[in-house]
């Protein structure tokens, strides 16, 4: 673990060095942050004995998740590498609705719509309607439902 250290500067090193409760890596791109996040995961693991069951690294893309994860493999092993939950805040929201999906009221193999299923389904919708497209466009029903979702619009 001490050869890695040497690819650190301080910044990186203190916080790849945090003892206490949850770290928050803020810094820009380029910056080194996969690195300082995989290299902690990675202490935490080997130096803190930490469970890798029990860590939870978030991330902005699913790139960097799969970046950290493949990193952390490397350093690790496999095995330990799968018991991290990582991903995008997304993502991870998304595995805590699936596993309660029963108690949401919601079917195990339910689905959420990106950008383009939204826009898809709204395309039928119109299209069932029988309204025209070029009237109503469905980017612009699509802003309206966004909007009033930010509201918290209830019709």
């Amino acid at each position: 673990m001490k050869n890695l250290y040497s690819d650190l500067n301080d910044e990186q090193r203190e916080a790849v060095m945090h003892n206490t409760g949850p770290a928050l890596i803020l810094a820009g791109a380029g910056s080194g942050k996969t690195r300082v996040v995989t290299y902690r995961i990675v202490r935490l693991i080997q130096e803190m004995k930490v469970s890798p069951f029990r860590i939870l690294g978030v991330t902005f893309t699913n790139k960097a998740a799969q970046e950290m994860k493949d990193r952390i493999a490397n350093l690790v092993g496999r095995a330990q590498a799968r018991e991290i939950l990582m991903g995008t805040f997304h993502s991870f929201c998304l595995q805590i609705l699936k596993l309660h999906a029963d108690k949401l009221g919601y079917q195990p193999g339910f689905t959420i719509y990106d950008d383009s299923d939204q826009k898809a389904l709204i395309k039928e919708c119109l299209w069932d309607l029988k309204w025209d497209e070029k009237q109503v466009h469905p980017y612009a029903v699509h802003s309206y439902i966004s909007a009033a979702k930010n509201e918290l619009k209830k019709s």
